[in-house]
């Protein structure tokens, strides 16, 4: 039978103690990763950066051969607005909005985190992955 492995790491990004290299190299080493191990990760796993990896380092080449991802899907990723009341929230905060931002965290233009929030930025932006998550479990 196959063995089945579920990951849930904390790094996915690029450096060089990269908790998901470090895996990859201990599961060859150890003979994990071909026949017989079947691998999930989890919900936070960024496959931008796993496929960047992939590149430079056959062993997840070899790990990411016939895994799986995990993750949880906000609902304005296939609802509209209409449908998705985080989505609607999001949208109906307006240029007031973006004031209120703007004097509450006031960040100088020449300083590293200056951002110049439009107007329209609720309107033209959509939220970060897993917002609205957040959202759901605050209002819920």
């Amino acid at each position: 039978g196959w063995r089945t492995i579920f990951v849930f790491l904390l790094r996915w990004g690029l450096g060089d103690n990269n908790a998901f290299l470090l895996l990859a190299d201990a599961a060859e080493e150890f003979g994990m990763n071909g026949g017989g191990y079947s691998w999930f990760f989890s919900s936070d796993a960024q496959m931008n950066v796993l496929e960047q990896l992939s590149v430079t380092n056959s062993n997840v080449t070899k790990l990411l051969r016939g895994s799986g991802v995990i993750r949880q899907l906000d609902g304005f990723d296939y609802r509209s607005k209409e449908e998705d009341p985080f989505l609607g929230s999001w949208e109906r905060q307006g240029p007031n909005a973006t004031r209120q931002l703007q004097e509450l965290y006031p960040v100088p233009s020449d300083l590293p985190g200056y951002y110049n929030i439009s107007d329209t930025y609720f309107e033209d932006v959509l939220p970060e992955w897993e917002s609205g998550f957040f959202y759901d479990s605050v209002m819920s």
